[in-house]
């Protein structure tokens, strides 16, 4: 039967202070008579105290009051602030969720919750698949830790949706602004020229402040120490927190726009430092000193120049508390520097490496000036470079290789050690002789351990013997290029 307007306002009042998700089944049965489940429905679906859970797979359907889904996520914020824990694993934060759930366990979580966490800052996706990050709590969890209980009583304030909706429709600028209201004229005018707040356009010193003010340098220190002392912290971590929530928990803020030292001024007024980073006016919040990756840190040349080889090490070097978007426009630009800043060696090292395999100096040569047209040289040029490289080794007539490939360095002579083999083995055995031949008698004239991988290479480039199919060579001379054709070689 069709309930009331009035029952139908009261199960909503009802499961509006509900502590879990439920289902439309336990709004039934609560009301302990029949009830039409599509009104039910439709009353929860519309009303925005109810955050709806789509479960793919999963029923029946349920729902989760949003004052609770707010509260959860600002408890477990406060948490991982309190243990200096800005990450989770994707079970850790399903298993934290299954205390949401009504029956059962989610063994993913819910996309529903997720969206709500991320329209805060309270959650975002890491770098590394898998993790989840926590910008907000890592913020909070380098406030003073006094002022815990500030940050607590703050979110318990923005529970209303009404309260919420009008803090964060004000803007840093305004609440410093009421922070600084209840201050005398002189602490007013101290602590926008200390903080470079407008109308002022730098940091002014105590000793410019006591001129302007007739008073002496120790004078405004004084004024500017008390203040502090004196400030509203709970005002303070209210207008934090709201800011926070409404640029989604991004700790980055861009310098050039006036608001950002507003921000600023607010999160040092509740202990939170930040820091100026290598990047066109950027600014970080909750790092007191950002230090870019230096280039001997990078695994490898192509590590430092690509988005996701520097963004890997700008989450392992403290940052793992940046949402992906964040990181990936850090790493992005610090990628790109990066390129610019290439050595001629390195320029070198990564011609050989886009072409993938060993190949002669006159090509490197060529796919380095396609690749870096600015600079063009010439053979070489691009030959000393490769001998300077670590990484690259020359690989015999001319060629060179990358020991990431498997090649190692030729011993002096290889080559003519090659072909003294292959000849002496022609000629007593008089039949083409293979590869594993050369291989194994060039274990008698390089030393115990040494590395064949690029003998095959030499062994095709050298101009003094004729390379067969099936990994065979013979004298390239006039009379053995007779017998091949004369006796067709006998390969069995």
């Amino acid at each position: 039967m069709d309930l009331t307007h009035n029952e139908v306002l009261n199960l909503l009042d009802t499961f509006a202070a509900r502590n879990r998700c439920f289902t439309i089944r336990e709004v039934g049965e609560w009301a302990a008579a029949p009830v039409d489940a599509e009104q039910l429905h439709h009353s929860f679906s519309q009303d925005a105290r109810f955050i709806r859970l789509r479960q793919p797979g999963r029923r029946p359907e349920c729902f989760l009051p949003e004052l609770e889904m707010f509260r959860w996520w600002a408890g477990l914020n406060l948490r991982l602030a309190s243990i200096q824990q800005p990450r989770l694993t994707k079970r850790q934060l399903t298993t934290a969720m299954n205390a949401l759930c009504p029956e059962g366990i989610w063994y993913t979580p819910p996309v529903d919750i997720l969206d709500y966490g991320r329209q805060f800052g309270f959650v975002a996706d890491a770098w590394t698949p898998g993790f989840y990050a926590f910008p907000f709590a890592h913020l909070l969890g380098q406030a003073a830790p006094r002022l815990m209980p500030e940050f607590k009583s703050a979110f318990t304030n923005l529970e209303a949706l009404t309260a919420r909706d009008w803090v964060m429709q004000q803007r840093a600028a305004e609440a410093v602004e009421v922070l600084l209201s209840r201050f005398d004229r002189r602490t007013y005018r101290i602590i926008k020229g200390r903080e470079a707040l407008p109308p002022n356009q730098q940091s002014l010193t105590l000793a410019e402040l006591g001129r302007q003010l007739g008073c002496t340098r120790e004078r405004v220190r004084q004024i500017e120490s008390r203040f502090w002392q004196r400030l509203n912290h709970s005002d303070a971590a209210l207008a934090f927190i709201a800011e926070l929530m409404r640029r989604h928990g991004s700790p980055i803020l861009d310098a050039s726009q006036g608001e950002t030292v507003f921000v600023r001024f607010l999160a040092k007024s509740v202990g939170v430092p930040s820091a100026g980073m290598p990047l066109d006016n950027a600014v970080m919040l909750g790092v007191a000193e950002f230090n870019r990756p230096a280039p001997e840190e990078f695994p490898s040349i192509t590590a430092k120049i690509e988005d996701q080889g520097v963004g890997e090490l700008l989450e392992a070097g403290g940052l793992a508390f940046l949402a992906r978007d964040d990181i990936g426009k850090i790493a992005a630009a610090f990628a790109q520097d990066n390129r610019n800043r290439l050595t001629k060696v390195e320029k070198a090292y990564l011609t050989l490496q886009h072409i993938g395999q060993p190949a002669h100096i006159s090509e490197i040569t060529n796919r380095y000036n396609e690749m870096f047209p600015g600079e063009p040289v010439i053979a070489r040029n691009v030959r000393g470079q490769l001998l300077c490289c670590d990484e690259a080794v020359w690989a015999g007539a001319g060629a060179f290789a990358l020991k990431e490939w498997g090649y190692g360095l030729p011993r002096e002579n290889i080559t003519d050690t090659i072909a003294m083999i292959v000849e002496q083995e022609h000629e007593s055995a008089g039949r083409p002789v293979h590869l594993n031949t050369i291989i194994a008698e060039l274990g008698r004239y390089l030393p115990a351990g040494a590395d064949m991988a690029s003998v095959h290479f030499t062994a095709r480039r050298c101009r003094t013997i004729q390379p067969l199919e099936g990994d065979f060579y013979i004298p390239r001379t006039s009379a053995a290029k007779t017998q091949v054709e004369k006796d067709k070689f006998d390969l069995d």
